[in-house]
């Protein structure tokens, strides 16, 4: 028997992974510039990330990149 509701979840795509460096964090909330040049706010911050690469997905720092060149790619 199918399950609908499996099928309906493998149709949503899972949350982007992106890297950023940390420019400020406030009240555990870190401010990340990405390498195209937009902003975006995630949780988890603290004082010490400040101007380090992190790995954030939905808005959540899941932790330090590795601080290696970028290369960004259109499509």
């Amino acid at each position: 028997m199918r399950n609908l509701f499996k099928e309906f979840l493998a149709l949503i795509p899972d949350p982007a992974l992106q890297v950023g460096a940390v420019q400020s964090v406030s009240a555990n909330v870190a401010t990340v510039v990405l390498p195209g040049g937009g902003l975006l706010k995630a949780r988890g911050g603290s004082p010490e990330l400040v101007g380090r690469k992190v790995f954030v997905r939905d808005g959540v720092i899941e932790g330090l990149a590795p601080d290696l060149p970028t290369e960004i790619i259109e499509i």
